[in-house]
């Protein structure tokens, strides 16, 4: 009985919704006709002619009622400069009635003339309502943001500059991000372990379309060499290990036992441990630009170290963020229910702030909420099967919309089984990894695959992964073919 007045409630409240909406809309089409009958000019369509008229020769607005700041004139610039000067101004009588920061920008662009419409249809009041009716009723529509977001990205294809079209950095963010389909995660595939003979070989550079990753130690200046070249870093996110055992640590919710990392796994003394991180962020220092900033996951035993380490390599502690994972992991005492992220910056204040006290929409605190890995259904547990420590996608996410613009690189060094990588695609950044073992390359190679339905290419030959899977792989089964002959030849 509940189920069926729970179906009938539906049916009920969705026919009166139809209804409704069926009534709003003939009562706009009425309100539309009625206007059109009020209409109390005869010369609906005027003669207008656009004629090129100096700069000289025109007046501001009478009143200037909207207040259009040097930001407005900047955008402006931007936009004629990638387009042209490709919208008339308004004027009456020599007085700009629409168009006037239009008109400023063609000063600051060096232009002596601008394309005009001479309004002498309108009388004196006519004209003054027209200014107002202009700049008003064009901000009174909506955005269809989904619309929006399918022209973004048709506009990045086409290499337009969306910086042009007058949406901030920030807008652009916002619009084009697309929901996590962590719910969606085919853990066969994504959250599969590394495998055994893994294809990739240490050395080994990935092209992930703009993105790039290296199987290399993060300790060697070389494998920085070979990853990056000359270019510069503008962010750096990454969890190096904490030198703790991962047995007796991480649980994986009792089902997965997962392998010690090769290096920092609770086999380093305090001075080592310190040293290790102390070489890692000294290396990665020298490929930033002025202004980068450096989040470093860390636990409570350690960020003392990352502290030091960021000191030595002459960066500055910007804050401290808590990283709550809604529930407890192991622990002794207390169950961990955090982990830490030390922010640093290579100079006394961040290229990009894309927070700025909640200015640009974005209202962020140094306290981020985002489900652990010990969280059935949270992006990182979709990874536990990968690895021992994976971060949740919308957690990086997050970090780079704050410090970032589009296009800046982002450098992980123990880039894991790649949350930096997909954080990185989903918000328009590049990524450079650096991954020790091959396992987990081939695990970030494999995740970025399935989240693009793109194919990462072998930098040496210009291979596919698929390919080079397929070739190390048949070279496997020729070995084992030619060992089992030999084995049959010596009984």
């Amino acid at each position: 009985m509940t189920t069926k007045a729970l179906q009938e409630g539906r049916l009920k409240k969705a026919k009166l919704d139809k209804t409704k909406a069926r009534r709003e809309r003939l009562a706009g089409e009425r309100r539309l006709a009625e206007a059109a009958g009020r209409a109390r000019r005869n010369d609906l369509l005027p003669d207008l002619q656009i004629s090129q008229i100096p700069i000289g020769d025109l007046r501001g607005p009478r009143n200037r009622t909207r207040k259009d700041g040097p930001e407005q004139v900047e955008r402006l610039v931007r936009s004629i400069a990638e387009f042209g000067f490709s919208q008339p101004v308004l004027v009456r009588q020599g007085q700009v009635l629409d168009g006037w920061t239009r008109v400023l920008a063609a000063r600051e662009l060096g232009l002596d003339h601008v394309p005009a419409i001479d309004c002498n249809h309108l009388d004196a009041a006519a004209a003054r309502g027209l200014a107002l009716a202009l700049n008003r009723i064009a901000e009174r529509g909506d955005w269809d943001l989904d619309a929006l977001k399918i022209e973004f990205q048709e506009l990045i294809d086409l290499d337009v500059d969306l910086g042009a079209t007058g949406f901030t950095m920030e807008e652009q963010d916002i619009i084009l991000l697309d929901p996590l389909d962590a719910q969606d995660a085919d853990e066969d595939e994504v959250g599969a372990e590394p495998a055994v003979d893994p294809v990739t070989r240490i050395g080994d550079i990935w092209g992930l379309c703009e993105h790039r990753i290296i199987s290399g130690n993060a300790l060697e200046e070389g494998t920085y060499k070979a990853l990056l070249g000359d270019e510069r870093v503008h962010v750096v996110l990454t969890d190096p290990p904490y030198n703790v055992p991962i047995k007796g640590n991480v649980s994986g919710l009792g089902k997965k036992v997962h392998d010690e990392f090769v290096m920092a796994s609770g086999e380093m003394s305090d001075a080592e441990f310190q040293a290790f991180l102390d070489k890692v962020l000294g290396l990665m220092t020298a490929w930033l630009v002025a202004g980068a900033v450096l989040f470093v996951f860390m636990d409570w035993r350690s960020i003392h170290r990352v502290y030091a380490a960021g000191e030595a390599a002459k960066l500055k502690l910007l804050n401290l963020v808590v990283w709550y994972k809604e529930s407890g992991g192991m622990g002794a005492l207390y169950r961990s229910a955090h982990e830490l992220i030390a922010v640093l910056c290579k100079g006394d204040k961040p290229r990009v702030n894309n927070v700025e006290l909640g200015r640009h929409g974005r209202d962020r605190a140094n306290v981020w909420v985002a489900p652990g890995a010990n969280r059935r259904g949270s992006s990182a547990n979709e990874m536990l099967a990968s690895h021992a420590t994976p971060k949740p996608v919308e957690l990086c996410v997050d970090a780079l919309l704050d410090v970032t613009q589009r296009g800046d690189v982002v450098l992980d060094v123990f880039l894991g089984s790649g949350t930096t990588l997909i954080a990185a695609e989903k918000t328009g950044r590049v990524c450079r990894g650096i991954e020790l073992e091959p396992g987990f390359v081939d695990v970030c190679i494999r995740r970025w695959e399935r989240h693009t339905g793109k194919e990462a290419v072998l930098i040496r030959t210009g291979q596919t992964f698929r390919q080079v899977e397929a070739e190390r792989y048949a070279g496997v089964e020729d070995l084992d073919d030619e060992a089992g002959l030999e084995a049959g030849g010596a009984k």
